[in-house]
């Protein structure tokens, strides 16, 4: 593969797009259709709160600081953002661990954010 070459693959139902570079440094982000856009009034401002909890901690990730620590062992920064049309999740990864960014995002956001679950 050669820089900027896309990569669209399925992973546990969601499409995930890989653009390929040579960098020691890999960006992961995972963006959930929410936002104030698609609140009532009697919810607004649910989307923005969901981001914040997200890095509060679950039953299997007891609080911020342990989430944090996952994260920098993979030598990552994570981050997130609330707008009227999404809620955007993502971390700055090196490229060596692309791949386990993936799979602790993607677990972590589809059982917190899109079921609900805080586990």
């Amino acid at each position: 593969m050669k820089n900027g070459d896309i990569c669209v693959s399925t992973i546990n139902g969601f499409k995930v797009a890989n653009i390929y570079n040579d960098s020691l440094m890999s960006f992961v982000g995972i963006g959930v259709i929410s936002g104030s856009n698609f609140e009532s009034p009697d919810v607004y401002g649910v989307s923005h709160f969901v981001e914040h909890m997200f890095f509060k901690g679950t039953s299997s990730r007891k609080s911020c600081k342990q989430i944090s620590e996952e994260f920098g062992l993979m030598g990552a920064q994570q981050n997130a953002y609330t707008d009227n049309i999404e809620v955007f999740y993502h971390c700055d990864v090196p490229s060596e661990n692309v791949k386990k960014s993936h799979k602790f995002n993607g677990r972590y956001v589809v059982q917190f954010v899109v079921f609900g679950r805080r586990n």
